[in-house]
């Protein structure tokens, strides 16, 4: 666990899931503005996205990679378990990586959870609440809501990861103990 292979797999986990995080959210959010406001033209350009989009990346990297960047303070950050993830700390970790770990997992993720949330019941309501009454802008509204309605299965399935984790998160911080495998009575 404290490899260098185990420091760099957790990292990379932690990149994958924080961009992935991310980008739903973001992709999230485009279609609401596009469903909620269809007349506002709020649709962003591509330079806008393209600079989102990097920046997404960028602040993935570097939250991927701070732990191993500031060993002093994060010590073995990604090496507290078998999976070389910081979810469950089964050794004492840094007052800094603890607080790191919450903030991510607890913080920005479930703030990007909600986001998800608040937003697809929020464009569904609408969508049910006017319909597509208007002519001119019918099959506009029509063809984001056939995406949004696609992109709803992966945000759904996503979510339905993302639960067991923040419930382990919250576990860990009450110092739940999360029993090993026991022997079943033959």
């Amino acid at each position: 666990m404290d490899s260098t292979q185990c420091q760099v797999i957790g990292s990379l986990a932690m990149l994958s899931t924080e961009v992935s995080v991310l980008l739903l959210t973001y992709l999230t959010l485009e279609k609401y503005i596009c469903i909620v406001y269809p007349f506002h033209y709020l649709t962003p350009g591509w330079r806008r996205t393209l600079s989102i989009l990097l920046g997404i990346w960028v602040f993935g990297f570097i939250v991927a990679f701070l732990p191993l960047a500031c060993k002093g303070l994060f010590r073995n950050f990604y090496g507290t378990n078998g999976v070389c993830f910081p979810l469950h700390s089964e050794q004492p970790e840094t007052p800094w990586a603890h607080v790191y770990s919450i903030v991510i997992f607890l913080g920005l993720n479930l703030v990007a959870f909600l986001i998800i949330v608040f937003s697809y019941a929020s464009m569904f309501y609408n969508i049910q609440r006017t319909g597509t009454q208007t002519t001119k802008y019918s099959n506009h509204i029509k063809k984001e809501v056939t995406i949004a309605k696609r992109f709803f299965s992966i945000v759904i399935t996503d979510s339905l990861c993302w639960i067991p984790i923040f419930i382990l998160k919250i576990l860990s911080l009450l110092q739940v103990e999360i029993p090993g495998k026991e022997k079943l009575p033959t």
